[in-house]
Protein backbone atom coordinates (compact mmCIF):
# COMPACT_ATOMS: atom_id res chain seq x y z
CA UNK A 1 0.00 0.00 0.00
CA UNK A 2 1.36 3.80 -0.80
CA UNK A 3 2.19 5.68 1.73
CA UNK A 4 -0.78 8.40 2.03
CA UNK A 5 0.43 11.92 1.75
CA UNK A 6 0.38 14.87 4.36
CA UNK A 7 -2.48 16.32 4.55
CA UNK A 8 -2.37 20.09 4.16
CA UNK A 9 -4.09 22.27 6.73
CA UNK A 10 -7.38 23.96 5.71
CA UNK A 11 -7.22 27.11 4.74
CA UNK A 12 -8.15 29.90 7.54
CA UNK A 13 -12.13 31.21 6.88
CA UNK A 14 -12.47 34.90 6.90
CA UNK A 15 -15.72 35.72 9.29
CA UNK A 16 -16.81 39.05 10.73
CA UNK A 17 -16.49 39.09 14.20
CA UNK A 18 -20.34 38.99 16.22
CA UNK A 19 -18.92 41.15 18.01
CA UNK A 20 -18.76 44.01 15.96
CA UNK A 21 -21.00 45.55 14.12
CA UNK A 22 -20.59 45.37 10.18
CA UNK A 23 -17.40 48.19 9.10
CA UNK A 24 -20.29 49.95 7.20
CA UNK A 25 -22.63 50.34 10.15
CA UNK A 26 -19.49 51.75 12.32
CA UNK A 27 -19.80 55.78 10.99
CA UNK A 28 -23.71 55.21 11.40
CA UNK A 29 -23.13 54.27 15.26
CA UNK A 30 -20.33 57.01 16.09
CA UNK A 31 -22.96 59.53 14.36
CA UNK A 32 -25.96 58.73 15.99
CA UNK A 33 -28.30 61.78 16.46
CA UNK A 34 -30.02 60.66 18.83
CA UNK A 35 -27.43 59.60 21.68
CA UNK A 36 -27.28 62.44 23.57
CA UNK A 37 -31.31 62.30 24.16
CA UNK A 38 -31.11 58.43 24.47
CA UNK A 39 -28.41 58.85 27.60
CA UNK A 40 -29.03 62.21 28.82
CA UNK A 41 -29.80 61.74 32.62
CA UNK A 42 -29.71 58.46 33.01
CA UNK A 43 -28.58 57.28 36.49
CA UNK A 44 -26.36 54.26 35.80
CA UNK A 45 -22.94 53.09 36.41
CA UNK A 46 -21.45 53.69 33.12
CA UNK A 47 -17.59 52.95 31.94
CA UNK A 48 -16.91 55.03 28.66
CA UNK A 49 -13.54 53.99 27.33
CA UNK A 50 -11.73 55.98 24.80
CA UNK A 51 -8.57 55.33 22.40
CA UNK A 52 -6.44 58.24 21.79
CA UNK A 53 -6.00 56.83 18.35
CA UNK A 54 -9.53 55.78 17.79
CA UNK A 55 -10.56 56.87 14.42
CA UNK A 56 -13.95 55.27 14.58
CA UNK A 57 -15.40 57.03 17.46
CA UNK A 58 -12.81 59.44 18.64
CA UNK A 59 -11.83 59.76 22.55
CA UNK A 60 -14.46 62.97 22.46
CA UNK A 61 -17.04 61.05 21.63
CA UNK A 62 -16.51 58.11 24.36
CA UNK A 63 -15.84 61.63 27.26
CA UNK A 64 -19.24 63.18 25.93
CA UNK A 65 -20.91 59.36 26.45
CA UNK A 66 -19.66 59.84 30.01
CA UNK A 67 -20.24 63.03 30.87
CA UNK A 68 -23.77 62.45 29.90
CA UNK A 69 -24.84 59.29 32.26
CA UNK A 70 -25.10 60.39 35.92
CA UNK A 71 -22.80 57.58 37.16
CA UNK A 72 -20.45 58.20 34.67
CA UNK A 73 -16.73 57.71 34.40
CA UNK A 74 -14.11 58.27 31.34
CA UNK A 75 -11.13 56.49 30.52
CA UNK A 76 -8.44 57.31 27.93
CA UNK A 77 -6.12 54.60 26.97
CA UNK A 78 -3.27 54.75 24.74
CA UNK A 79 -5.01 52.36 21.57
CA UNK A 80 -7.08 52.82 18.87
CA UNK A 81 -10.64 51.14 18.60
CA UNK A 82 -9.84 47.85 19.75
CA UNK A 83 -8.59 49.13 23.41
CA UNK A 84 -9.01 45.81 24.85
CA UNK A 85 -6.88 43.94 22.63
CA UNK A 86 -4.28 46.98 21.73
CA UNK A 87 -3.88 47.53 25.64
CA UNK A 88 -4.84 44.68 27.20
CA UNK A 89 -3.16 45.66 30.69
CA UNK A 90 -4.80 48.93 30.81
CA UNK A 91 -8.15 47.73 29.81
CA UNK A 92 -7.90 45.21 32.42
CA UNK A 93 -6.85 47.90 35.13
CA UNK A 94 -9.29 50.82 33.87
CA UNK A 95 -12.76 47.76 34.42
CA UNK A 96 -11.62 46.58 37.52
CA UNK A 97 -11.10 49.84 39.55
CA UNK A 98 -14.69 51.00 37.94
CA UNK A 99 -16.14 47.88 39.16
CA UNK A 100 -13.59 48.32 42.86
CA UNK A 101 -15.36 51.78 43.13
CA UNK A 102 -19.22 50.28 43.15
Amino acid sequence: MPPVPPSSPPAPRSRPSPLLPPAAAQPAIANTPTLPTDLKGMDIPLLSIGGKQDAAAPPELAQQIAALVKGGVYCLLDAGHLSATEQPLGFSEAVRGFLAAR
